[in-house]
Formats: C-alpha cells, structure tokens, sequence
C-alpha cells in the first residue's frame, strides 16, 4: 500500500538521500530542492513540481507521473527504468546519462532540453510530438515512435536501430549521422529529410501519411463537386 503525501511544500530545501519509495505524492512541490540520490520507486506523483530541482542520481523505477514538472531541473545519472509519463514537462531539463528504458510517454515535452547519453530504448512514444525539437544523439533503440510527428526535427547521430517509425511525419527532419539499422519506416512521410549515404540505403520509400492523403481525397471530392454543378448548370 502506497504512503500519502499530499500538499506539502519542500521547496529550497536540502533533501539529498530522501527516501519516498512506494509513496502516493499529491501536490507536492520541490521547486528548486535539492534531492540527489534520493528514492521514488515504484511511487505515484500527481501534480508534483522538480523545477529547477537538482534530482541526480535518484531513482524513479516503475515511478507513475501524471501532471508533473520537471522544468529546468537536473537530472544526470537519474534513473526513470519503467516509468510512465502522462502529461509530463522535461523544458529545459538536463538529461545527461539519464536513463529512461521501457518507459511510456503519453503527450510529454521536450524542448531546449540539455544533454548527452540518454537513453531511450524500448520506449514506448506512439503519436508523440517531436516537431522542431533536437534529439540528437539520443538512443531510440526498439523504441516505438509510430505516427510520430517528428517535422522538423534534429535526430542527428541519433541511434534509431531497430525502432518503429511506421507512418511518422519525418517532413524536413535531419536525421544526418542517425543509425537506422532495421529501423521501420513503412509508411513514413520523409519529403526533405536529409540522411547521409550510409543511412540512406535504410530508409524505405515514402509516401504521403494517411492525414496527408485523407485532405488530398477531401480536395479532389470537393473540386469534382464543384465541377459537377457548373456542368449542371450549364446544360440546364
């Protein structure tokens, strides 16, 4: 049975070595605390604030977020094995060597984040929204990355092998250096993707998504339509 926790305030605290292992928090904010090497195992945060919070080395295993913020906040050698991440901000975070495997992300954010060696693999990231944002670098191995809308964005030396990338929105997306090894690409949309010749042989052909091609078949429906009454005007 989970232990509550529930609207409390620590921020500015110094809390390293703090143990909330197998804890319900509940609006709870840690703004600007320091946590390192603490524990959240296996614990469930509901509308928890970490920004600006200094979080390294602390492990978040099989951890349940909902409504949390981990804004401009320092996450270096934290462990997020497991997790799942509903409606969670990484704005400004930094993630070097943070480890996220097998995690679930349901409409999360990225951007402007900070980092290197984070790892990714096997994460499941279904319609995601990486438009315009930079994940270079990072390892999406065997991740699930389908109906991704990745227009725009940097995937440089990123390591794609193996990762299922069926229908995503690739427009314009820089996947220079990227590892695409046994990577899925069915259905993808890479219209001014730029690859290198190493990686380009990976990339499958391209055809429009099915949200592109359904407003393709709703404008020739309507321009036969119009068509249609013009004729019928003309001969009655």
């Amino acid at each position: 049975m989970l232990k509550p926790l529930k609207h409390q305030q620590f921020n500015h605290e110094q809390q390293p070595n703090s143990d909330y292992h197998e804890h319900e928090l509940l609006d709870v904010q840690f703004t600007n605390t320091n946590l390192t090497g603490s524990y959240f195992n296996d614990s469930q945060l509901t509308d928890v604030s970490f920004e600006g919070a200094d979080i390294s080395n602390t492990d978040f295993t099989g951890a349940t977020f909902d409504q949390v913020s981990f804004k401009d906040a320092l996450l270096t050698n934290t462990n997020f094995h497991h997790a799942e991440f509903h409606h969670v901000s990484f704005v400004g975070a930094t993630l070097t060597n943070t480890k996220f495997n097998q995690a679930v992300f349901r409409q999360c954010t990225f951007l402007n984040d900070q980092g290197e060696s984070v790892d990714l693999s096997s994460c499941d990231f279904t319609e995601a929204d990486f438009a315009f944002e930079d994940m270079s670098h990072i390892h999406f191995g065997q991740a699930k990355l389908q109906n991704l809308n990745g227009e725009g964005t940097q995937f440089t030396h990123a390591n794609l092998a193996g990762a299922n990338l069926k229908n995503a929105d690739l427009l314009g997306a820089n996947l220079v250096g990227a590892d695409l090894t046994g990577a899925d690409l069915i259905g993808a949309f890479t219209k001014n993707a730029v690859f290198t010749k190493e990686n380009a042989s990976e990339a499958k052909p391209t055809k429009p998504t099915p949200k592109k091609s359904i407003k393709g078949f709703i404008f020739t429906m309507l321009f036969v339509v119009v068509i249609a009454l013009l004729i019928w005007e003309f001969v009655k």
